[in-house]
């Protein structure tokens, strides 16, 4: 917020602020440092439907 914005607040007044506009702060799931994505697309490709 500093240096965006220039204004010092905390994070609680960030999150009460995003509550008051009706937003949520929500972030993606982070990926396991040893996940194996090729791995992971090709049991996708592979596997049966359902």
């Amino acid at each position: 917020m500093q240096e965006k914005f220039g204004v010092d607040c905390s994070i609680d007044t960030v999150y009460r602020t995003l509550a008051r506009v009706n937003l949520a702060w929500i972030t993606g799931r982070s990926i396991h440092p040893k996940v194996n994505l090729e791995a992971q697309e090709t049991l996708k490709k592979t596997s049966k439907k359902s």
